[in-house]
């Protein structure tokens, strides 16, 4: 019978784990703390065409000592876009409605959106709203 060290084996079994939890991908945290609110403004259907839509939020409320630095719109096909996916970004903070224009869309597709702020206590997202573009006649 071979006799093992326990010493070792708990040694390998810790460098093990420490590879292998530091090879597995954390997903970044979408919201540290809600700090405010912001919502989308549905895509009208005059505002669409095959391949470009023009979308639109509203921030409404940042809470006392909150410094938005940047605003946005992200959208993708997949359900939950973040700002790793598409955008148009806004280097600036402050209350009411932007707009912008995704553009380079696939015609008939059917995409989603929401909205984001960023300050120094993280990204907060809104609620995901969908909107289509026009198929081709």
């Amino acid at each position: 019978m071979i006799k093992v060290d326990k010493l070792k084996i708990a040694s390998l079994l810790f460098v093990f784990g420490v590879l292998l939890l530091s090879s597995c991908e954390r997903p970044e945290p979408e919201v540290l703390v809600k700090f405010g609110m912001i919502e989308n403004n549905y895509a009208p259907l005059e505002d669409r065409t095959e391949t470009s839509a023009i979308l639109s939020a509203t921030i409404s409320r940042i809470d006392s000592g909150v410094v938005v630095i940047s605003k946005g719109i992200c959208w993708s096909t997949e359900i939950n876009p973040t700002v790793k996916d598409k955008k148009k970004q806004f280097e600036e903070g402050g209350l009411g409605k932007f707009y912008v224009d995704a553009t380079g869309l696939k015609a008939g597709t059917t995409y989603f959106f929401r909205s984001y702020m960023i300050s120094s206590f993280g990204i907060q997202y809104s609620k995901v709203t969908n909107f289509y573009t026009y198929a081709p006649l």
